[in-house]
């Protein structure tokens, strides 16, 4: 390990020591953007937050455009009468005008359509540099077809998958390390039980620096850290659900070939568990099962349970959010969009 002084120049070391800990050292980063030949790594939000200030700037200035914008009836001499009647008036009143050409509403102020549509496109940049996060949030289709969608959803999932796998990794680092100061540790004293494996023998044990055996070195182990994505009951649940009519409903023939059968107690209770459902054992009534009955001789075939089923596919193809925001820009700047991005900007009112 080696000290150095960070604004002077000298030509040696200040301190300069063997390390004698962990493999990996003394320091453990949890980096998302490494840097190179840099120690300090670059959080991604760094890469963001300038962008973050500008939308933010132009949304505010868009705010005060929007609260200065006002509109006043204008009248000239002779049209005082024509005014007040016009002020006075509801939506859907008949008033008389004696001079309808010297009363005109001017507008002034509001906000910029350049400005709103440049704010528009960095919003869409912001979501590009973060990943897509329209995808990620399933707040919207991002492509015209459910494949297309899919796949873009599973592409945009690579980077949360990235950084939860760092995050593993670098605990799994850390609880490494940990185990390296609990093997070396002279004064180390733990009570723990072992199990003997498929039996309910337990024996206990004490782990402390007279048994240790041998190096730390000596002990090739993986550190599983899985257990951190914590899972809730809606997950658990859907996952049972996949499990089954993915999996298990597929191949159970097979299953009940050799032995295997499915306890439908059990699955229940758990279903009603994971959905937050207590009161669906109330509802049902576990008793032992009722012999099937032979058929009697002659007796009318049963209705075959295999049936045909016809399946239609339509594709309806939606806007994206960035091509919507696309043609509100090219809209906002006076361009000419078509007849199907002019619907998507309205909500499918032509």
């Amino acid at each position: 390990m080696i000290t150095i002084p960070v604004d002077l120049e000298l030509e040696r070391p200040l301190r300069e020591v063997e390390w004698e800990g962990p493999e990996i050292g003394p320091y453990h980063i949890l980096s998302m953007g490494e840097v190179p030949d840099n120690v300090i790594p670059l959080a991604p939000v760094a890469q963001m937050m300038d962008l973050h200030l500008l939308i933010n700037a132009l949304y505010e200035k868009l705010g005060r455009q929007a609260e200065r914008q006002k509109t006043i009836l204008g009248i000239t001499a002779g049209g005082d009468g024509d005014a007040v009647r016009i002020r006075d008036a509801k939506d859907g009143d008949i008033i008389r005008m004696d001079s309808p050409d010297r009363a005109k509403e001017y507008s002034f102020g509001g906000v910029d359509n350049v400005t709103l549509a440049f704010a528009i496109q960095c919003k869409d940049l912001f979501s590009y540099l973060a990943g897509n996060l329209d995808a990620l949030g399933g707040l919207s289709p991002m492509a015209e077809t459910l494949g297309q969608d899919q796949l873009i959803a599973a592409n945009a999932s690579k980077q949360i998958m990235y950084m939860q796998d760092v995050t593993v990794h670098f605990s799994k680092q850390v609880i490494r390390s940990l185990a390296w100061y609990l093997f070396t540790d002279p004064l180390i004293d733990l009570p723990l039980i072992k199990r003997v494996p498929d039996t309910d023998i337990e024996i206990p044990v004490r782990f402390s620096a007279e048994e240790i055996e041998g190096d730390f070195l000596d002990y090739n182990f993986e550190i599983e850290a899985y257990s951190l994505q914590d899972r809730t009951p809606q997950q658990r649940l859907q996952t049972i659900y996949q499990l089954f009519t993915q999996f298990i409903i597929p191949i159970y023939p097979y299953l009940s070939e050799q032995g295997i059968g499915i306890n439908f107690e059990a699955l229940l209770k758990k279903i009603g568990q994971y959905s937050i459902m207590p009161e669906l054992n109330e509802f049902l009534v576990y008793q032992q099962p009722m012999m099937p009955e032979r058929e009697a001789v002659g007796s009318p075939p049963r209705k075959s349970p295999i049936t045909s089923r016809t399946y239609t596919r339509v594709n309806r193809s939606a806007g994206t959010v960035m091509g919507n925001d696309y043609a509100l820009s090219q809209l906002l700047m006076g361009g000419g969009v078509n007849e199907d991005q002019m619907k998507a900007i309205l909500g499918g009112v032509s």
